[in-house]
C-alpha cells in the first residue's frame, strides 16, 4: 500500500526534475521582464507546460500539466572533474514552485514545494574528432550524483477518478512518505532525463561545430570588376609597415595611452530564431559597447602589418587582454513548453579574459584603386566612403571586404556579469564555472573553433559587417576648401595680372614715344586731366602735376586696381595647403589637402578658436588694411586739391608709409606656421618615408606680390608728392647759398654733441642687436600628439629656430621651388637686410660728409627703408604665435578636415592627433630688444635729422606761397614734408 501511495506522487518529483533540467539548459539566455525586478521575478511569472512523462513502477504517468511561481534562492557551482574529463556539481537551495498535474487515470494533483535543495553532479565525456589532437567536451553526458531534499507546501487531489477521495483520506500519510522517499525517486528520474536530453543537445551541437575544425578560406576570391588597390605597393600601407617595424616602442606607447579602450559600436540588432524539438525561441542581441583592457601588454615587436595583393595581414601578441562586451539581449518564446507574459529583455556584460594571446588576421580588402585615389582626406576618415570604394571592386559587391583567415592562440576565461547581489549574478557565476570546467584542457579545440567560425560563418559575418557599415552616416561630398571655384579663382588672377600688364604696356609705349605720336599716348592725354585747364582756385591732383611722367598716368591706377584684385584673389582663394605625402618602393602618393587655408578662412577660424590676436592681425591688418591703404593711395593720386588738400595728402601718405608694412604680418605668421607643420619620418631600412608637407599655393605668392606692389605705390606717391613740392617752391631756391649747399658737410655738426653721440651709439647698437637677434635661437616649435609620438623621438619633437634658420628652413627639401625662393628672398630682405641697411644709411646721413642734395637723397632713402623694414613685424608675429598658435592648432585638429580622425584620437588615445606650440627661448629677449631698437631709434633719428637739414638748408619749404595762408603749425607741415619718400 505504501508503495502504491508513493508511486501516486512520482509525478511531482518527475515534474521537479524536468523543471530543474530546463532551468539548467535555459539559464544562459534567461533575462528579466521589461520593467521587472530581474530573472527572479520573471521565473515566478513563467508558465512551464509539462510533457508526457512515463514513470517506472505502477502505471501512474503524467499526462500533462503546468507549473508556475518558480523561485530559487541560492545557486552554487563547482568543478569536480579534471581537464581530460569535465565534471560539474550544481547545488540549488530555496526552490519553490506550484504545479497542477493530470495523471492518465484522471487524478488531478495540485501541489507546491518549498525549501527544496538539490545537488546534482554532471560529467561529460570527450568527443573525438577527425583531428586526433583535438577533442570536444561534447560527448555523452551522465549524472554522477544526485541528492534532493524538499518540503511539500500543499497537496490537493481532484478529478472524477475513484482514487481521488481515497488519496484525500490518506493525505497526511502521503506527505510524510513523499518528503522521506520522494527525493530519491526524483533524482533517479532526473538522472535519466538530464543524461538523455543533454547528450542529445551535445550531439546536435557537435554535428554543427565539427565542420568548423580545420575550415579553410575559399579557394578563389570574387571576380574583380575594377583595377584593385595592391596593398603590397600602396605607399601608406608600406610606410605603416616599416614604421611599425622600426618604432615598436612608439606603437606600444600609443596603445598604452589607448588602454583601457571603449570601442564604438555601430552594429544593428542581430536577430536569430533557435528551433529545437521543444519549440522556437527568437533572440535579439544588440552590442552596446566593447571595453578592452591590457593593450599596454603588447609584446615587443609582435605587431606587424603587411599587404599582399588584395589582402591585408595583421599580427599581434599580448600578455593579457580583457574584452568586455556589453549587450542587450531580448528573448521571445515563440513556441514550446515555456510561456511568458511578455518578451524578455536584459542587459549583461560578457567578459573574455585572455592570457598569452597571439593572433594572425588576414583581411580581404578588394578596393577600387581609382575610387580610392579620388577620395579627399576627410573622406578617408569615413568608413562609408572606403566601403563605397570596395563596393565598386567586385561582383557581387558584398564579397569585397571580410575576414579572410584567423589563426589565434590564447588561454581564455569567459564570464558573464549582471548586477551584483542578484539572482542573475548567481546564474552568471554558475554559467562561468560550467564554461571554465568545460573548456579547461580543451584550449586547442576552442581556438580551432574560433578560427574555423570565420570560415563557416563567413556569410553571416559579412552580412553583419555590411549592416554595421551601412548604419553609419553616408559618404557625403568632401568639405575640403578648394577655393571659390576655378572660374572665379583664375578669373580674378587673370584680371589682376591683366590690369597690371595693361598699365605696364601703357608706360612702356609712352616711355618711347612723345606725347601725341601714337594712338595710346593720345588716349592717355585724353584720359588725363592734364589736357584740361587746371583749376586756378583749387589746384590739380597729384596725377596731373607736371612732375608726373605721362606713362605714370595710367600705370599708377592700373597697379593700384591690380593690387586690389590680387588681394581679393589671395584672400578668398586657397592660399596654403598641408598634404600627407607617402613614399615607398619608388612610388609616391599625396593625400590632401589635409588642411586648407585661405586668408579669410584663417581669420574666421582664429576668431572661432579664441585666438583673437591672430584674428585681429589677419582680419584687420592683412584683409582690411591693404584695401584701405590702396583706396587711400588712389585717392591721394587722383583727388584734386579741393577734395584732398596738399597738406592732408602729405599726412595721408606719411600714414600709409608708416603702417603699410604691417600688412606683411599675415605672411610672417604663415612662414612661422609652415615651420610648425613640417613633420617627417624616414625609414632607416628602406626608402619609405612620410611627410606632412605644407605647400604655399599661388594665392600665397600673389598676396606677397600685392603687398610689395602696395608698398611700392606708397613710395611712388610720396616721391612724386615731394617732387611736386620742390617744383612748386622752385623760386625760393634763390634764397639759399648755392655754394654752402654744394659743400660736403656732416649733418651731426648741426646737432648737439650729445645728440650726435646718442645717435651714433643707438644706430651702432641697433645694427649689432639686429645681427645677433637674427642669428640667436629665439624660439622653438614643440610638436606633440599621437602623430608626433608615432613619428618622432622626444628630442626630435622640439625644433629650435632663429630668424635666419627659419628663413633657411623655408626651402629645405624644395630648393627648386621658385615661388618659395622668392618668398625666402623677400623674407630676408624685409626682415633683416632692410632693417640693417636703414641703420647704416642713417649713419651715413648723420656722419658722412655730403652735399645738401645728397643729404636729402639719403634722408628720403632712409624714410623708404623705414617704411619697408619689417624686423619689428616679425617680432610681433612671433609674440602672437607664442600666445595663440597652440589655441589655433587645437581648433584646426578638432574642427577642420582632420576633425573625424583627430576626435577619435582624442577619445581613444586621450591625446590630440597633432598639437603644436611656439615657445620662446632666452634668445627672444635679444630679438625683442633688437626689434624695439629697430623701431625706436629711427623714430628718434628722423626728427633730429629733419631739424639739422632745415638748419643747413635755410628756410626749406616752409616759405611756400601755397601754404602762406595756412594758419596751422608750420612745424607740423615741415615734419610732414620731410617725412615723405623720394
Amino acid at each position: 500500500a505504501s508503495s502504491n501511495r508513493l508511486n501516486a506522487m512520482r509525478p511531482g518529483w518527475a515534474v521537479l526534475g524536468c523543471l530543474l533540467s530546463n532551468v539548467v539548459a535555459a539559464r544562459a539566455s534567461a533575462a528579466a521582464a521589461d520593467g521587472g525586478g530581474g530573472i527572479g521575478e520573471w521565473l515566478e511569472k513563467v508558465t512551464f507546460t509539462l510533457p508526457y512523462i512515463s514513470l517506472p513502477g505502477p502505471v501512474i504517468d503524467v499526462q500533462g500539466g503546468n507549473c508556475t511561481g518558480l523561485s530559487i534562492d541560492q545557486i552554487h557551482t563547482r568543478s569536480i572533474g579534471s581537464p581530460e574529463l569535465p565534471a560539474v556539481e550544481y547545488f540549488w537551495t530555496g526552490l519553490r514552485i506550484h504545479c497542477s498535474v493530470l495523471s492518465h487515470n484522471g487524478v488531478i494533483v495540485r501541489f507546491g514545494m518549498k525549501d527544496t535543495r538539490v545537488k546534482l553532479g554532471v560529467e561529460v565525456q570527450p568527443l573525438s574528432t577527425k583531428d586526433p589532437h583535438i577533442s570536444l567536451p561534447m560527448g555523452a553526458v551522465s549524472v554522477t550524483a544526485c541528492d534532493a531534499v524538499g518540503k511539500l507546501e500543499y497537496l490537493d487531489f481532484a478529478g472524477d477518478n475513484v482514487l481521488s477521495p481515497m488519496l484525500e483520506n490518506i493525505h497526511h500519510d502521503l506527505r510524510t512518505i513523499i518528503e522521506k522517499e520522494g527525493p530519491s525517486i526524483g533524482c533517479n528520474l532526473m538522472k535519466n532525463y538530464v543524461s538523455k536530453q543533454a547528450s542529445q543537445v551535445f550531439e546536435e551541437q557537435a554535428k554543427y561545430l565539427i565542420p568548423f575544425l580545420g575550415a579553410q578560406p575559399p579557394t578563389a576570391k570574387p571576380p574583380a570588376i575594377a583595377t584593385l588597390t595592391d596593398w603590397a605597393e600602396y605607399p601608406p600601407v608600406q610606410v605603416m609597415k616599416h614604421m611599425i617595424r622600426e618604432r615598436p616602442l612608439a606603437l606600444k606607447t600609443l596603445l598604452s595611452q589607448a588602454s583601457p579602450m571603449d570601442v564604438p559600436q555601430f552594429t544593428a540588432p542581430s536577430e536569430q530564431i533557435i528551433r529545437t524539438d521543444y519549440g522556437s525561441i527568437k533572440v535579439i542581441t544588440l552590442v552596446n559597447f566593447v571595453h578592452i583592457e591590457g593593450l599596454e601588454t603588447l609584446r615587443d615587436r609582435s605587431l606587424s602589418l603587411n599587404g599582399t595583393g588584395s589582402n591585408l595581414d595583421f599580427t599581434a601578441a599580448f600578455e593579457h587582454v580583457i574584452v568586455t562586451i556589453g549587450m542587450t539581449v531580448a528573448v521571445d518564446f515563440l513556441s514550446g513548453p515555456v510561456k511568458a507574459a511578455a518578451p524578455l529583455k536584459e542587459s549583461l556584460n560578457f567578459t573574455l579574459d585572455m592570457s598569452k594571446i597571439s593572433m594572425a588576421l588576414e583581411v580581404l580588402a578588394m578596393v577600387s584603386k581609382e575610387a580610392l585615389d579620388a577620395l579627399y582626406v576627410d573622406q578617408y576618415q569615413q568608413p562609408r566612403c572606403i566601403s563605397n570604394c570596395a563596393k565598386k571592386a567586385t561582383l557581387p559587391w558584398n564579397e569585397s571586404l571580410g575576414v579572410w583567415k584567423l589563426v589565434s592562440d590564447m588561454t581564455p576565461t569567459i564570464s558573464i556579469g549582471f548586477k551584483p547581489g542578484t539572482l542573475e549574478e548567481k546564474l552568471a557565476s554558475s554559467i562561468d564555472l560550467t564554461t571554465a570546467a568545460a573548456i579547461s584542457g580543451f584550449e586547442p579545440a576552442v581556438q580551432a573553433l574560433i578560427d574555423g567560425a570565420v570560415q563557416m560563418r563567413r556569410e553571416q559575418l559579412s552580412e553583419a559587417m555590411w549592416k554595421s557599415i551601412d548604419s553609419l552616416p553616408p559618404c557625403g561630398p568632401s568639405s575640403v576648401y578648394l577655393g571659390p571655384g576655378d572660374l572665379i579663382t583664375y578669373g580674378l588672377m587673370t584680371l589682376g595680372l591683366g590690369t597690371l600688364s595693361v598699365g605696364l604696356l601703357c608706360a612702356f609705349v609712352n616711355a618711347f614715344f612723345p606725347d601725341g605720336q601714337n594712338v595710346m599716348s593720345r588716349a592717355v592725354l585724353k584720359f588725363s586731366r592734364r589736357s584740361l585747364a587746371p583749376d586756378e582756385k583749387y589746384g590739380t591732383a597729384l596725377a596731373d602735376h607736371p612732375v608726373v611722367p605721362q606713362g605714370a598716368l595710367i600705370l599708377y591706377p592700373c597697379v593700384g586696381v591690380s593690387a586690389i584684385i590680387l588681394f581679393l584673389y589671395a584672400d578668398i582663394s586657397l592660399a596654403t595647403s598641408i598634404n600627407f605625402v607617402f613614399h615607398a618602393n619608388g612610388q609616391t602618393l599625396t593625400i590632401g589637402p589635409a588642411l586648407a587655408f585661405s586668408v579669410v578662412i584663417v581669420a574666421i577660424d582664429s576668431y572661432e578658436a579664441g585666438a583673437y590676436l591672430i584674428a585681429f592681425c589677419i582680419g584687420v591688418m592683412s584683409i582690411m588694411w591693404p584695401f584701405v591703404k590702396l583706396a587711400a593711395l588712389l585717392l591721394a593720386w587722383q583727388a584734386p586739391e579741393h577734395v584732398l588738400s596738399f597738406k592732408h595728402r602729405s599726412k595721408l601718405l606719411v600714414l600709409m608709409d608708416e603702417y603699410g608694412k604691417w600688412s606683411l604680418i599675415d605672411t610672417w605668421l604663415g612662414i612661422l606656421a609652415l615651420a610648425c607643420y613640417k613633420l617627417a619620418w624616414h625609414s632607416k631600412e628602406s626608402d619609405a618615408w612620410f611627410m606632412v608637407d605644407p605647400v604655399p599655393e599661388m594665392p600665397f605668392f600673389m598676396f606677397v606680390f600685392a603687398s610689395v606692389l602696395t608698398l611700392a605705390l606708397g613710395h611712388i606717391a610720396s616721391g612724386f608728392h615731394r617732387l611736386a613740392l620742390e617744383h612748386d617752391n622752385g623760386d625760393n631756391e634763390v634764397q639759399y647759398d648755392v655754394k654752402q649747399r654744394a659743400a660736403p658737410r656732416m649733418l651731426h655738426t648741426y646737432l648737439g654733441p650729445n645728440v650726435g653721440l646718442g645717435l651714433l651709439a643707438g644706430l651702432v647698437a641697433t645694427i649689432i642687436m639686429l645681427i645677433i637677434g637674427a642669428n640667436v635661437t629665439s624660439f622653438q616649435m614643440v610638436e606633440s600628439g599621437a602623430l608626433s609620438t608615432l613619428m618622432l623621438d622626444g628630442p626630435d619633437a622640439v625644433t629650435q629656430y632663429s630668424l635666419r634658420s627659419l628663413g633657411e628652413a623655408m626651402t629645405k627639401g624644395k630648393e627648386h621651388d621658385v615661388g618659395l625662393r622668392m618668398v625666402q628672398v623677400i623674407f630676408f630682405i624685409f626682415s633683416l637686410l632692410i632693417p640693417v641697411a636703414l641703420q647704416a644709411f642713417l649713419l651715413i646721413l648723420v656722419f658722412a660728409p655730403l652735399s645738401y642734395k645728397r643729404h636729402l637723397l639719403v634722408f628720403d632713402i632712409c624714410r623708404a627703408l623705414d617704411a619697408w623694414a619689417a624686423f619689428d613685424v616679425f617680432a610681433m608675429a612671433l609674440t602672437i604665435s607664442h600666445f595663440e598658435f597652440g589655441i589655433f592648432s587645437t581648433f584646426l585638429m578638432r574642427y577642420n578636415n582632420l576633425a573625424h580622425g583627430c576626435n577619435l584620437s582624442l577619445e581613444y588615445l586621450h591625446d590630440e592627433c597633432f598639437h603644436m606650440e611656439c615657445s620662446l627661448t632666452a634668445g627672444y629677449v635679444v630679438l625683442g630688444a633688437a626689434a624695439a631698437l629697430s623701431y625706436i631709434v629711427p623714430k628718434l633719428a628722423f626728427p633730429a635729422c629733419r631739424v639739422a637739414l632745415e638748419e643747413r638748408g635755410g628756410l626749406d619749404f616752409r616759405e611756400s606761397s601755397r601754404f602762406s595762408d595756412d594758419t596751422e603749425s608750420d612745424d607740423e607741415f615741415g615734419n610732414s614734408c620731410a617725412s615723405v619718400d623720394g
